[in-house]
């Protein structure tokens, strides 16, 4: 199943294209996402933030907290 990251334009991680490319970032999920579980220690140093909503993830994004 393909999955996608998305980033604010000018975050660390903006442009990058491996799971590697990743690591130190902060990723974030909503409640219940089949991903959710996804992220790993070894590929992102800080833990996932977690969202109720969709709505509340991208809020998240905007406010550059993930």
């Amino acid at each position: 199943m393909a999955q996608a990251v998305i980033s604010y334009k000018g975050s660390p991680i903006d442009g990058k294209t491996t799971v590697a490319d990743l690591a130190g970032a902060k990723l974030g999920a909503q409640v219940g996402d089949v991903h959710q579980g996804d992220h790993r220690p070894d590929q992102a140093q800080q833990d996932p933030g977690v969202s109720d909503t969709n709505d509340l993830a991208v809020q998240a994004l905007k406010n550059k907290q993930i």
